[in-house]
């Protein structure tokens, strides 16, 4: 027997097929709706819960966060090395320093940040005020 090639029609069609099928689609989708929770926490989440935290405490403290993740369902947001820091003082040499390494949120209006700034602020709000309570419970 004879192997060919197969005609570049079939693999065409195969591969038109294999894209619109529903796991592939599902896939993109929900990779799209990551993709935009994570960049829209990136950019506004992260300014907003910085407003906020100088807001609640006066600009007595300073605020960093190294970055801002979705969770996999896209219903908890993850900040890595949160850093507070009394204000005016060097952050890494400061005895009144915390610093959490990671902190996991519940948020289950995570994907609604992009299309919708207020529950983007109250969010920033509820946490930026969780914040500041495990900052005074260190002190």
């Amino acid at each position: 027997m004879v192997s060919r090639i197969p005609h570049s029609i079939f693999l065409k069609k195969w591969l038109k097929a294999f894209l619109l099928s529903p796991g592939v689609l599902f896939t993109a989708g929900y990779l799209l709706c990551y993709l935009a929770a994570t960049i829209s926490l990136n950019m506004g989440f992260k300014t907003a819960l910085t407003r906020s935290l100088e807001k609640k405490s006066h600009s007595t403290l300073d605020f960093s966060v190294e970055s801002l993740n979705a969770g996999p369902g896209l219903d908890r947001i993850t900040l890595s090395t949160v850093r507070i820091t009394p204000a005016g003082t060097d952050g890494a040499r400061s005895t009144g320093t915390l610093c959490i390494a990671s902190l996991e949120v519940p948020c289950p209006d995570l994907l609604f940040f992009a299309l919708n700034r207020e529950a983007l602020e109250s969010s920033a709000e509820n946490l930026s005020g969780t914040i500041l309570e495990q900052w005074e419970r260190c002190q």
